[in-house]
C-alpha cells in the first residue's frame, strides 16, 4: 500500500469535486479536513476485488461531508443540497443513468417539465441558472421547483418502498 501522502496528493482532486458538487463555500477548511479524513478511511477499508478505489472514495468523502451538513445547528443552509444529495444517492439505488429515464416506472407518473428539470439538475448537473434559461423562469423559481420535486419524488419513492 502506499503511504497517503502519495494517495492524497493523487486523489485530491476527489475532495475538491465532492465539496464543489455539494456546493460548500462555507466552512471551507472543516470541510475539506474533513474530506482528507474520509479519504484517509476510504484508503484503509478498501477493497480492490469489491470496486475501483476512485468512486469508492469520492461516494466515502460526499457521504461523510453530507453527515457533517446534517449535524450543523443551521441546517437552513445546507437543507438544499442535503435533499439532493439524499435525492441523487435514491436515484443510484435505482442505477438510473441518462438512456435509462424512460424505464424507471415512478419517472413516467412525472409530467414533461417535471422530468426535463430532474434530467437537467440531476443528470447533466445544470445550475439553476442554466435550468432557467433553458426552462424559462428565474433562478428562485427553479430553486423551489427543484425542492418541490424532490420532495414529491421522495414521497413517490418512500410509498413504493413502504
Amino acid at each position: 500500500m502506499q503511504n497517503f501522502e502519495t494517495v492524497y496528493e493523487e486523489h485530491e482532486k476527489l475532495i475538491n469535486q465532492a465539496m464543489f458538487h455539494l456546493k460548500i463555500y462555507r466552512n471551507f477548511d472543516e470541510f475539506y479536513q474533513l474530506g482528507r479524513i474520509a479519504l484517509w478511511e476510504a484508503v484503509v477499508k478498501y477493497e480492490p476485488t469489491k470496486s475501483q478505489f476512485e468512486p469508492f472514495a469520492f461516494m466515502m468523502i460526499k457521504f461523510k461531508m453530507v453527515k457533517e451538513m446534517s449535524q450543523f445547528n443551521h441546517i437552513s443552509q445546507f437543507e438544499s443540497v442535503l435533499e439532493e444529495t439524499l435525492f441523487q444517492f435514491a436515484l443510484d439505488e435505482q442505477s438510473a443513468t441518462v438512456d435509462e429515464l424512460n424505464e424507471i416506472e415512478w419517472l413516467m407518473l412525472l409530467p414533461e417539465q417535471e422530468r426535463a428539470l430532474l434530467k437537467l439538475a440531476f443528470f447533466e448537473d445544470r445550475t439553476n441558472r442554466d435550468i432557467a434559461k433553458i426552462l424559462g423562469g428565474t433562478e428562485e423559481a427553479i430553486k423551489k421547483r427543484r425542492q418541490r420535486l424532490i420532495k414529491k419524488v421522495r414521497g413517490m419513492l418512500s410509498g413504493e418502498r413502504g
